[in-house]
């Protein structure tokens, strides 16, 4: 019984599960060790920052962009 429990538990969350958003570079750029890249992630611009610190140790950020439109701060869309 515990089997076909945790079988529909599994069953179900990979069927509700969705789907992974889609990523397209716009820009990427390098100033020495950090490379900077605009990212289109479901329509919206991201910034995307890495820095390799050591062998094994890389730096990674992303953070969403946004304008200001009619006073207001709205995340911007990629064209």
């Amino acid at each position: 019984m515990r089997f076909y429990l945790i079988t529909t538990v599994l069953l179900s969350t990979i069927s509700f599960a969705e789907e992974y958003p889609e990523a397209k570079i716009i820009k990427q750029e390098q100033i020495k060790s950090i490379k900077f890249r605009t990212v289109c992630i479901d329509g919206y611009k991201f910034l995307n920052t890495d820095r390799q610190i050591s062998k094994h140790v890389l730096n990674n950020s992303t953070i969403q962009m946004f304008e200001e439109k009619n006073g207001i701060s709205v995340p911007s869309k990629c064209e």
